[in-house]
């Protein structure tokens, strides 16, 4: 379940602008705050099965979205690919080799943006 969470959250945080206020309220009290469908409910004048409702339509529209545009996905191999620069860099008198290789990390990051 934390997995979960945690990767609705980075969507949320991706593609929230493409969501409601009220989706976005929902969400962080369910995924955040780790309040019950009965707080929500209580919270935004709903009932359990309406804020039931709102969240699991909620993310499917961001797995819809993530799908479709794969920004998640590519922040992560972004991040994979200047972590492994960076660990090439900071090695204690990098090799030359170690530069060029994370020279060309840089280069295949840069292309994915």
């Amino acid at each position: 379940m934390i997995e979960k969470s945690q990767h609705v959250l980075q969507l949320k945080d991706i593609y929230s602008a493409l969501l409601t206020e009220k989706q976005l309220e929902v969400l962080n009290m369910h995924f955040e705050d780790d309040f019950t469908l009965a707080e929500i409910a209580e919270n935004t004048a709903t009932s359990k099965q309406a804020a039931y409702d709102i969240i699991k339509r909620t993310v499917s529209s961001l797995n819809y979205y993530e799908e479709k545009l794969g920004l998640a996905a590519r922040e992560q191999q972004l991040r994979f690919l200047l972590d492994r620069a960076l660990l090439l860099i900071n090695r204690q008198n990098p090799a030359e080799a170690d530069l060029d290789e994370a020279k060309q990390i840089i280069i295949d990051a840069l292309e994915l943006l």
